[in-house]
């Protein structure tokens, strides 16, 4: 089946074939995920490809695929990047919580310092949260010692969106940061 026939098909709601591509290409894409040692289990893979469909199917409908392109190399290639993003999103997030953790000390580093370091360390990361405002006190004690999602502190407190809470999130991370470079 070729673009032009397939969103033809979609366009009619005939989706018979979609479901067809969708269930031909699905063992190809996930053993593709995992041979790019994205460290996915099944799960993510599956889910990587369940959005990768949509947005296959959302680009076949606005029309972003050239005619003549292969679909199980376009499909494959927005598997791979859905995977790769998850990936570095991962990291990133790893990255942020290991360093709000060395903050509070919760390292493998804690039983190295005496009772004084400590003791100053922690009171160097309290003083620098006062000095955030408290939206910000808020927002890094939700996500990063409660471990909230950012569409649950979107809601807890009263952001529009979420992408609005993580933006905060970030800004807030850096004024902290930030402090906390300037007292040393």
């Amino acid at each position: 089946m070729d673009i032009q026939s397939l969103r033809k098909s979609l366009l009619e709601n005939d989706l018979a074939s979609f479901s067809k591509l969708y269930h031909d290409f699905k063992p190809y894409c996930i053993s593709t995920l995992k041979s790019k040692q994205l460290n996915l289990d099944q799960a993510q893979c599956e889910s990587i490809y369940d959005d990768a469909m949509l947005l296959f199917r959302d680009h076949l409908i606005q029309e972003k695929i050239q005619q003549g392109s292969s679909i199980k190399s376009y499909i494959t290639g927005i598997c791979i990047n859905l995977g790769r993003n998850k990936m570095r999103k991962e990291q990133r997030y790893q990255s942020k919580k290991n360093e709000i953790r060395l903050l509070f000390q919760e390292s493998e580093h804690l039983y190295e310092m005496d009772d004084d370091q400590s003791n100053q360390r922690l009171k160097r990361v309290q003083g620098a949260l006062k000095q955030l405002g408290e939206k910000c006190q808020k927002i890094i004690h939700a996500h990063y010692i409660l471990g909230m999602s950012m569409v649950e502190i979107a809601d807890y407190l009263g952001f529009a969106s979420k992408d609005v809470a993580k933006t905060t999130k970030s800004r807030c991370f850096k004024k902290l940061i930030a402090i906390i470079e300037n007292q040393s």
